[in-house]
């Protein structure tokens, strides 16, 4: 029933764009998704991970939400994983786990996994355990942030950090590297501020004293195929900045977004490029996969 309610009133909370349900979570193990990533080896596959308090595991669903099993990342901790990308360099995929989160913005080193994409078995699930490419420690240049939300940028060599609870947002960026362990931590450089996330209404706030000042924070982020397109998730919408020509993301992020809203009935944490969609899901248990675009219908800038 819930998933039949939730296709009749969709279409209200996103004037422009198309919104469909895909599929239900099956995999009770991925109860508080933080970070979605289509995968680029395998077609059909979503990777999934869930934020602190669980095991360095990367789970996969189908498009549909059916549980295809998971691998365990080798020599990798989940302090706080907060979101995930895939990405192709030199002919292969991979994959990158951000461990940036830092509610109370005390850690002093963030850190990043990368692994190349795992296969699955002949019965088309996944399962072992994957060693890491790339185990890159790092700090920011100003002190500690919170972070939910990176995307990889393969044409500009580097990694994208967007930070929450401070308003605009701050872009910082790291150099994109598969070395093994660097000798020291790196250090992310602030490049840009992300411009048009609203501050949170009295309303919102009364709604909700714990999640009211983050409604519009960004919690995930991705870049489109063409890595001209940034998404940025928030628990209530999707903004996405387009870079044009050959304009700097500073230039990009100082402009204001197209919106596209989303329904109001979840906390929503985790985003990926599909193509000319965008797949969103939310935290918690059987939540729903949710599939937006094409693209061109999103709303024009406010």
């Amino acid at each position: 029933m819930r998933l039949a309610w939730l296709l009749l009133i969709l279409p209200a909370f996103a004037p422009g764009a198309e919104i469909e349900v895909l599929g239900q979570i099956e995999s009770r193990n991925l109860s508080e998704t933080s970070g979605i990533a289509v995968s680029g080896a395998t077609p059909g596959v979503i990777w999934a991970i869930n934020d602190s308090g669980n095991g360095p595991f990367l789970r996969a669903m189908s498009t549909t939400g059916s549980d295809l099993g998971f691998v365990r990342l080798q020599q990798a901790r989940n302090i706080d994983w907060e979101d995930l990308a895939a990405f192709s360099l030199d002919g292969e995929h991979y994959l990158l786990v951000a461990d940036t989160g830092d509610n109370n913005t005390a850690r002093k080193v963030s850190w990043l996994y990368i692994v190349a994409e795992p296969r699955p078995g002949e019965d088309g699930r996944f399962s072992g355990d994957v060693a890491l490419v790339s185990r890159l420690p790092f700090r920011y240049e100003d002190g500690s942030h919170d972070c939910e939300a990176i995307a990889v940028d393969v044409e500009g060599d580097r990694i994208l950090l967007i930070t929450k609870r401070e308003t605009p947002a701050a872009v910082y960026e790291l150099p994109l590297t598969l070395i093994a362990m660097p000798r020291r931590p790196l250090e992310a450089r602030r490049i840009a501020s992300a411009v048009g996330l609203p501050r949170p209404s009295m309303a919102e706030m009364l709604e909700s004293p714990l999640l009211g000042p983050w409604r519009h924070q960004p919690t995930a982020a991705d870049l489109s195929p063409d890595g001209r397109t940034l998404a940025l998730l928030t628990y209530r919408n999707v903004y996405l900045y387009t870079r044009e020509g050959s304009e700097r993301w500073s230039e990009s992020l100082a402009r204001t977004p197209r919106q596209l809203p989303l329904p109001r009935l979840a906390q929503f944490e985790a985003v990926a490029f599909s193509g000319e969609h965008l797949v969103v899901v939310a935290e918690g248990a059987g939540e729903q996969v949710l599939r937006i675009g094409p693209l061109d219908g999103a709303e024009p800038p406010l």
